[in-house]
């Protein structure tokens, strides 16, 4: 167990247990969670130059004191002196949360290949795997061409023939990026801003790749051949999965949209008087904080 004393509470840590025990006679602000209960644990400091600890709670809808957190992280005040202590709780709590959102499956090796050079130019040999189980054919210099942008950091896993916004291209899924190469240009956004992928379209209007984003509007990719959009797509999910490394106990990370919305909504009941001032900005800045950098 890990103890961390103050004047007026105390907060416990023990079998993957958070407590916050008040010290007052009126039992105010005791509060009893589980480890898992957290998204993440942060140590700062008071207008009063005193440690204070940030619970952030992984659902905006966990209560404290009868009041949902809305995102906005619940400060825990404490004394000068217990920030030695503090900082070794606030430490064995996120190595725990880290355990938790260790990923055990089994997966392919995705290591960056080593660069190696050809008689024509630089060789990718993940690169060339993905190009020889495309089904639609593809000129060999258009895959010369992926292979100078690629990454040393990056290991590509899938390539497709594909359109986006009528243009022809080469949809290319790495571990770190989402790249479609066409003549006219080349686009390319992190793995880290994919919130869903999903496959559409009928046998008569062909396949179509869907990505969701937090930080722009959806993409699509409508495709040439189905099993290599399907290739794709499977191959987007497990590099988003492992980008995240959040494993089982994920939380849905809301999107800008449903912020907005839910922000839309607050400034209606304020205008209805349904939410004081105080809460109102408690709230507001609840969601500044949880919209995507």
């Amino acid at each position: 167990m890990i103890e961390v004393w103050g004047r007026t509470m105390v907060v416990r840590y023990a079998n993957s247990q958070l407590s916050v025990v008040s010290l007052r006679a009126n039992d105010e602000g005791t509060l009893h969670f589980m480890v898992r209960d957290l998204s993440r644990l942060r140590l700062g400091i008071s207008k009063n130059a005193e440690p204070v600890m940030l619970l952030y709670f992984r659902s905006p809808d966990f209560v404290v004191d009868g009041a949902r957190t809305q995102h906005h992280p619940v400060p825990v005040f404490l004394d000068a002196e217990m920030r030695e202590q503090a900082e070794a709780l606030i430490q064995a709590v996120q190595s725990e949360l880290l355990e938790m959102r260790r990923i055990a499956p089994r997966r392919p090796d995705l290591s960056p290949p080593k660069p190696l050079v050809g008689a024509d130019g630089p060789i990718r040999p993940d690169v060339d795997a993905a190009a020889a189980r495309m089904h639609s054919p593809v000129r060999a210099e258009r895959i010369a061409v992926l292979r100078e942008y690629t990454r040393l950091d990056e290991h590509y896993l899938e390539l497709a023939l594909a359109w986006h916004k009528g243009v022809a291209g080469i949809l290319a899924i790495s571990t770190v990026q989402v790249l479609f190469m066409a003549r006219e240009a080349v686009h390319a956004f992190p793995v880290a801003f994919v919130d869903g992928v999903e496959v559409l379209g009928t046998p008569e209007n062909g396949p179509v790749l869907r990505v969701s984003t937090g930080v722009m509007a959806d993409l699509e990719f409508p495709g040439e051949d189905a099993a290599d959009i399907d290739r794709c797509a499977q191959a987007l999910r497990l590099v988003c999965e492992i980008d995240a490394v959040d494993g089982s106990i994920a939380w849905s990370r809301p999107s800008s949209a449903d912020l907005f919305a839910e922000w839309q909504l607050l400034v209606e009941r304020r205008t209805l008087g349904m939410v004081d001032d105080a809460d109102f900005e408690r709230r507001a800045t609840g969601i500044l904080l949880a919209m995507p950098n």
